[in-house]
């Protein structure tokens, strides 16, 4: 078997050792079933995949209201798709569960996010990592940054992120569709809420 490397976009991984190891976990997990599976994945795939985003949303609300929506948990919890908990920990520590659908599957995962280099009402980031039982993990981070313009926020965010285990085998199309859907509703999400909250207070 002719063992090379593959590279994708950001995904790299061996392929000869890619089908020895799916050859492996199909015989013995069809016998031990699924846990023998994720046995066999945990212990030796080293799929990984990795991604950047970066956008912009214009919020017709001030800054102040757009950092307080970003700092408020349950307009967090609101405004994360598929957000189940969120739970304050410190202030800089918030415990996560959350459901998020790769293609035809739903998958759980349970975190943390960090909230660090803060800037109010400026700036700040937003890291954390999930674990999603046998599916495997994602983490990242996002730094965010508010302007004020004319009267509104612009909000810019830049994402880093990374997946691995059998979440990285979907490939980086539906991964990358997935994040960018995420990333667009979540802070669209914000934008509504700060922009009511501003519409409030006046």
């Amino acid at each position: 078997m002719r063992v090379c490397s593959i590279k994708v976009s950001n995904f790299s991984f061996d392929a000869g050792q890619y089908m020895h190891m799916h050859q492996i976990s199909v015989v013995l997990g069809s016998v031990y079933g699924p846990a023998m599976t994720h046995l066999i994945w945990a212990k030796h795939g080293n799929m990984e995949q990795s991604m950047d985003l970066t956008g912009k949303e214009h919020i017709p609300a001030p800054r102040q209201a757009v950092w307080d929506a970003l700092n408020n948990i349950e307009t967090l919890k609101k405004s994360i798709p598929g957000c189940e908990d969120l739970e304050r920990i410190s202030d800089s520590e918030i415990r996560a569960a959350l459901k998020v659908r790769l293609g035809v599957f739903k998958v759980r995962f349970h975190g943390m996010l960090e909230l660090s280099n803060m800037n109010p009402p400026f700036s700040y980031t937003i890291s954390g990592r999930g674990e999603g039982s046998i599916a495997g993990f994602a983490h990242g981070s996002t730094d965010v940054t508010l302007e004020e313009n004319n009267g509104e926020t612009v909000l810019s965010y830049a994402i880093r992120g990374d997946a691995g285990g059998k979440i990285a085998q979907l490939g980086t199309t539906l991964l990358g569709s997935v994040a960018r859907k995420i990333a667009d509703r979540f802070f669209a999400n914000i934008a509504e809420a700060a922009a009511v909250d501003a519409l409030s207070a006046d």
